[in-house]
């Protein structure tokens, strides 16, 4: 019995021996580390380019002379300002001026720049019209018109502004008016009651309508005529080759077309030529300047300079 009870003492105190060794253990067990959190600096935005701003020349002429040889000066002076040479933008307001510098002046920019567009707020006449042709594109307000080529000279007598249609068509509308003439007198000689002979008609109503139109023809100059042929010519032939350039470049046809009828087929040098007729009539490439998304850029700066200047040609990026 009493070696029952040693036993029994002997495993418990092994028991608890291990126990308090397990505890003991445990306690002197490391505290468990926990990694420090690393926060990863945020990564800083990509820096973007500026965003590239248009080549905007404003060519603004608010006098009577209109463009001059020294404006060809000006323009070669100013695209060195152009930080492209893609596009151009040209905000055209002029009254024409010397025909000959407007076509220097486009074909300086079309040797710079690949496609050129002209914006048109108001109007650009004679010369302008020229410049307008040797664009890519023409924009214009609902108000913009340009103008026809038949060349401005100065009356030979009195000095005053004249077309050189007023000399070519002359000669045209009293040839016209004899016919005419002419026509109805022999219809009322072949009538019932008198019953002339169609030779005998003939030869009175020729002689009759001559002698009527004889002293108007012999006021006219030849050398006058022959003036306002080559003037009026001059309009269309820079018509034609500025159109050629660009716009019209595939249908050379179209050209001749367009530049045969911004001469001849207009009442008046001061007449004007909306967008829908510059589209659907003389076929060039206008579009509404109202759709044009860069034109609210342009438009408050454009405003300011046409108060502000008589004469202003300058390139700027806007």
């Amino acid at each position: 019995m009493a070696k029952k009870q040693n036993k029994r003492k002997v495993a418990f105190n092994k028991l608890a021996t291990a126990k308090v060794n397990e505890q003991a253990s445990v306690a002197v067990q490391p505290p468990l580390q926990i990694a420090p959190t690393v926060i990863s600096p945020t990564p800083a935005p990509p820096v973007l380019p500026p965003p590239q701003k248009d080549n905007v020349l404003f060519f603004i002429q608010n006098t009577k002379e209109g463009i001059e040889p020294a404006d060809v000066a000006r323009v070669e002076t100013t695209i060195t300002q152009a930080t492209t040479n893609n596009k151009l933008f040209i905000v055209l307001h002029t009254v024409g001026g010397d025909v000959y510098s407007a076509v220097s002046i486009m074909k300086i920019l079309q040797k710079r720049f690949t496609e050129i567009h002209v914006l048109i707020p108001e109007y650009a006449y004679s010369s302008g019209t020229v410049m307008s042709c040797a664009a890519n594109k023409i924009y214009m307000s609902v108000k913009a018109s340009l103008g026809p080529l038949d060349k401005p000279m100065e009356h030979f007598k009195d000095g005053s502004d004249m077309s050189s249609l007023d000399i070519t068509k002359t000669l045209t509308n009293i040839t016209s008016i004899c016919a005419s003439m002419g026509k109805s007198i022999y219809a009322q000689l072949r009538r019932d009651e008198l019953r002339l002979g169609k030779e005998a008609a003939s030869k009175i109503a020729f002689d009759t309508a001559s002698k009527l139109v004889i002293p108007i023809i012999s006021q006219i100059d030849p050398f006058n005529l022959q003036r306002g042929f080559r003037e009026a010519e001059i309009g269309r032939d820079y018509a034609y080759d500025m159109l050629c350039t660009r716009m019209m470049a595939g249908n050379r046809y179209q050209a001749i077309k367009t530049s045969n009828s911004l001469v001849n087929d207009y009442p008046s040098h001061g007449f004007c030529l909306f967008r829908e007729e510059c589209k659907d009539i003389l076929k060039l490439s206008v579009f509404d300047l109202e759709d044009l998304p860069e034109w609210a850029r342009f438009k408050q700066r454009y405003d300011i300079l046409k108060e502000e200047y008589s004469r202003y040609i300058k390139i700027e990026q806007l």
